[in-house]
């Protein structure tokens, strides 16, 4: 298997220790940019409690809705978080992601009931201070390490196969991520405003 979001950890437990040989390459730089803007959750209840978001920075940054990636209830473009993998639509383009895209609790149980993972059934996420990716921040998960690697599995590789639409390995265009989530290549913008002009 080769695959830009496969996590070591996740691997294991699925599949057993003794039955994996993982091997990390080295990541490549990217060609283009990508800037991420953790000042808001952007889940769905911020977007819901800040109507019009996503048009308003579609506007700062001049994009039209061909050219963003958020939740499929917005409304806005082809592509939302759950359909981007393997699409090539956006390659060289820039391009806005808006959205923490997080699932209901039972399916991060479920996955991690799959892979034999011990947890209270009963545990909800609340409010963590939480290091990784190399950032510390605040962020809703479940204070179970187990969960909380399946939980930030699927998060991560969710908004890595957004991101990775543009293509930047390959292409000098720009990625805006508005989430409070780190990917490991954003260089943080930490004092832009939302609503500001």
């Amino acid at each position: 298997m080769v695959s830009a979001t496969v996590s070591e950890d996740i691997c294991y437990r699925y599949f057993g220790k003794e039955n994996v040989n993982f091997y990390v390459c080295k990541r490549a730089a990217y060609k283009g940019s990508l800037y991420q803007y953790p000042q808001k959750s952007m889940s769905r209840s911020c977007l819901k409690n800040n109507p019009g978001i996503v048009r308003r920075l579609m506007e700062k940054f001049h994009l039209d809705e061909g050219k963003v990636i958020t939740f499929m209830k917005e409304n806005i473009g082809s592509l939302h978080f759950g359909n981007t993998e393997g699409s090539n639509t956006l390659e060289g383009e820039d391009i806005l992601v808006v959205g923490t895209p997080y699932h209901t609790e039972f399916l991060y149980k479920l996955a991690a009931f799959s892979m034999g993972i011990d947890f209270n059934e009963d545990e909800k996420m609340t409010s963590q201070d939480i290091i990784y990716n190399g950032y510390a921040f605040k962020f809703t998960t479940f204070q179970n390490e187990d969960l909380r690697a399946v939980h930030f599995w699927m998060l991560e590789s969710e908004l890595e196969q957004a991101v990775g639409r543009a293509r930047l390995l390959w292409n000098e265009c720009t990625v805006h991520l508005f989430s409070n989530f780190p990917l490991s290549q954003s260089e943080m913008v930490e004092d832009f405003e939302i609503d500001k002009d």
